[in-house]
């Protein structure tokens, strides 16, 4: 499957010029690292002299095709290399680091938190999506119907949420009988308005007022907290890594990139998108307002 993939990609991208034949960085692959990007670009152009072309189609795996094949400087992707990619272009001397998480939180209704729902397992998850939990009562809540609302199925939100149930997308069921939310926004503003509601969303969402992010009952009965410390070292079950890839060791312009993007202010633009940075020091370095989250990127596949 992953080698078709590749080989749809690398179709779509034989017009692309190979290097040298225009000034651009060419980057390529998953739409949610892509958001980090789009970001940066202004400050990559005005205070570096790097022009980026950015395309997102194709998601991870064109990424990969794309630096494996030498037609992008920059692949995206939003999981790391293994021996079968690497296996796939033996000729690539592959280079790659991660610049942050995608995560997903449970969040719920304040009044559910209120009633002492402070942590669901993945089996009473499972219960909710799939009808045999239908009240909260039922797991120690309120006397109330829950409410779940569902991140749009081929999403990448999806995707993760229901890797995380079911260890693959397609054994999970569509969730066809949930209302659907497109955007983190859509997801806050559910939540925040209806009560006993619950979804999954960006940790950022969950402002701790309105809307709780619950923590994850292990099978041995501890609980993985939504802190900052346990999201940023890749703890949580809803996480994947975001990764810049090259198909050579990252030089030149490429390399300049890579270093912003791991500064205290790359890092703040990893964060500003709903993601997680992956240094703390994304917290001392505050973006101006045009680097606010962008709705597309609850929108866009995240392959």
């Amino acid at each position: 499957m992953k080698s078709t993939l590749l080989q749809f990609s690398l179709l779509l991208l034989a017009a692309v010029p190979a290097f040298g034949q225009e000034r651009a960085l060419v980057v390529q692959g998953s739409a949610v690292v892509g958001q980090v990007f789009k970001v940066a670009e202004p400050f990559l152009k005005s205070e570096l002299g790097i022009e980026i072309r950015l395309n997102t189609e194709g998601g991870s795996s064109a990424g990969l095709g794309a630096v494996g094949g030498d037609v992008a400087q920059l692949g995206l992707m939003s999981r790391k290399l293994d021996a079968g990619d690497r296996a796939l272009f033996p000729a690539s001397a592959f280079d790659d680091v991660q610049i942050g998480w995608q995560v997903l939180v449970m969040g719920v209704a304040h009044n559910v938190w209120e009633s002492g729902i402070h942590a669901l397992s993945s089996k009473q998850m499972q219960g909710i999506y799939e009808g045999e939990i239908r009240n909260w009562k039922q797991i120690g809540g309120p006397d109330e119907a829950i409410k779940f609302y569902n991140p749009k199925q081929g999403r990448g939100v999806w995707e993760l949420f229901a890797e995380w149930l079911y260890k693959r997308q397609g054994a999970a069921p569509k969730g066809e009988k949930f209302e659907t939310v497109v955007r983190y926004e859509d997801a806050r503003d559910a939540v925040e308005f209806n009560a006993s509601s619950i979804t999954v969303l960006p940790p950022n969402y969950a402002d701790g007022k309105s809307v709780h992010a619950l923590a994850i009952k292990e099978p041995d009965g501890s609980l993985l907290e939504p802190t900052s410390e346990t999201l940023a070292a890749g703890k949580y079950p809803m996480a994947r890594p975001l990764v810049v890839v090259s198909g050579r060791r990252f030089a030149g312009d490429a390399r300049k990139v890579v270093d912003f993007l791991l500064t205290p202010r790359g890092q703040a633009m990893v964060k500003s998108q709903g993601l997680v940075p992956i240094r703390e020091a994304a917290d001392s370095y505050k973006l101006p307002d045009a680097a606010k989250p962008k709705e597309t990127a609850a929108s866009e596949p995240a392959k």
